[in-house]
């Protein structure tokens, strides 16, 4: 049986060009299936909670959440991240490294689900 995969982006509705772009571009790994939801108008980790709740209703393995405010320039940034949480049926969460605008930017590795960062 083919994993299903629910792609969720939390937005309040408004991105930019270069963010519908960026997901237009990205791969999606082959021998997957697909769903993808807008949450509009809700707090980040309100969407998140109504997504990961549709993504159990619906029978869905795994959830992405692309983000409005993220952009990323790899075209297989989905695909990346998808394939190594499948290749991979340890770890429970996987993610890119976010920039910031100031500071160093830092991997956060949690090696222990009940450890802190």
């Amino acid at each position: 049986m083919n994993s299903k995969v629910l792609l969720a982006i939390p937005t309040l509705g408004q991105v930019r060009v270069e963010w519908a772009t960026g997901l237009r571009i990205q791969a999606q790994p082959t021998g997957l299936n697909w769903d993808m939801i807008n949450i509009l108008g809700r707090t980040v980790d309100d969407a998140r909670n109504v997504s990961v709740q549709w993504a159990k209703d619906n029978g869905n393995e795994f959830v992405m959440f692309y983000d409005d405010d993220v952009i990323p320039y790899d075209e297989m940034a989905v695909a990346r991240l998808i394939n190594g949480i499948i290749q991979h049926p340890e770890i429970a969460a996987l993610g890119g490294v976010y920039p910031r605008r100031y500071g160093t930017c830092e991997p956060i590795v949690l090696k222990d689900e009940a450890a802190g960062v």
